[in-house]
């Protein structure tokens, strides 16, 4: 997986809405790719998800990683500013 390949997942995500309470979207989103990409996944009763990656040939025995994260978005805007969380996607600026 190259740096570019990691920011195109990360601009998909940026159009998913998930507001607090409402990670419907980003939890099927995150179950589909784990599919797509042939990877084992877990949903509990409330939307948390795990992706297990499976170690790459010859690394077997190298120390899991774990990462985690929230799939929710706390939504907060400043004063005067137009935006519709559930609807629009997060704009977003990619600096080298």
């Amino acid at each position: 997986m190259t740096s570019e390949s990691v920011l195109d997942i990360f601009k998909e995500i940026t159009r998913i809405p998930r507001e607090s309470g409402k990670e419907g979207p980003i939890t099927a989103y995150l179950c589909k790719w784990a599919e797509d990409h042939s990877f084992d996944y877990k949903k509990d009763e409330i939307g948390n998800v795990l992706i297990i990656k499976p170690a790459a040939p010859g690394k077997e025995k190298v120390p899991t990683i774990v990462l985690q994260a929230h799939q929710d978005m706390v939504c907060e805007k400043n004063e005067g500013f137009s935006f519709d969380f559930a609807k629009e996607p997060i704009p977003y600026e990619i600096e080298d």
